[in-house]
């Protein structure tokens, strides 16, 4: 398995592109995944190619924050149609920058949109992208977020099982699981569905008005060893991607620190 990091949690936003290419390298990783917030322009496209050819480090997928505001399983046609176009350019930004994968957050169920209605929208959206995806070969791999959405692995495994594509699959996000559930578990439901792993580790607490929090990996309750054993036994051989976020006094420290963490997580 090779090692990456996120670029949106764990890389100071006032960083140049090069710093955040240089500095990701520096510290040991193989592949940086990136977030997209508006199409590139051919000059940004251009100087992402240069400096990925020039540090040697693969952009290993894309993601796009701009899906927590328009929604594939959105009732209002005009939402869904821009989530499929941010799932559409996301596709051609990655063919361009030799990615195989992006990131598909495909909604939110709430007040305003029923369980049922998210998952036809968002079925029905995703049929409808079934042959851009599959014309283009780009991995479409759907995250398991925070959104009352596809809460089970079997729903996440049925969900992809109706779109019947080979392009589309789960980008499986081992920390977000842990609110109700563990890891290795859903790894062992979504097997080769698997396109790409994001790793953080999670820690519940009580006071403070919280429930749980994020942490440092090694500082929460994943169970590494268990999840690494997951992984191999189903075939998965891609990234280990850290959505860790970065210390704001000494992010440099922090994601070499990130990157130790993974040689010891991967050697498990």
């Amino acid at each position: 398995m090779k090692k990456g990091l996120n670029q949106a949690a764990a890389l100071p936003e006032e960083w140049t592109r090069r710093e955040q290419f240089e500095r990701t390298k520096q510290a040991g990783f193989e592949g940086i995944e990136l977030n997209l917030m508006s199409e590139l322009t051919p000059e940004e496209m251009e100087e992402m190619k240069s400096l990925s050819k020039e540090f040697e480090l693969p952009v290993l997928g894309l993601m796009s924050g701009l899906h927590w505001q328009y929604h594939l399983t959105s009732n209002d046609a005009e939402n869904r149609k821009r989530a499929q176009e941010i799932v559409k350019e996301l596709i051609l930004a990655a063919k361009e920058l030799g990615a195989d994968t992006i990131l598909v957050v495909p909604g939110v169920v709430d007040e305003n949109v029923t369980y049922l209605e998210a998952y036809d929208n968002a079925l029905g959206a995703m049929l409808e992208l079934k042959p851009f995806i599959e014309e283009m070969k780009i991995n479409v791999g759907i995250e398991n977020v925070w959104n009352k959405f596809l809460t089970t692995a079997f729903e996440m495994r049925d969900f992809i099982d109706k779109i019947d594509s080979p392009y589309v699959g789960s980008y499986f996000d081992a920390g977000n699981v842990m609110i109700n559930s563990y890891p290795e578990y859903w790894v062992e439901i979504l097997g080769k569905r698997i396109k790409k792993v994001h790793i953080k580790d999670f820690m519940p607490t009580s006071g403070g008005g919280g429930y749980y929090s994020f942490v440092d990996l090694g500082a929460g309750e994943v169970n590494w060893r268990r999840l690494m054993e997951a992984l191999k036994k189903v075939g998965y051989d891609d990234y280990i991607t850290c959505e860790v976020g970065y210390h704001k006094i000494c992010p440099q420290t922090s994601i070499h620190q990130m990157s130790k963490t993974l040689d010891e997580i991967l050697a498990l």
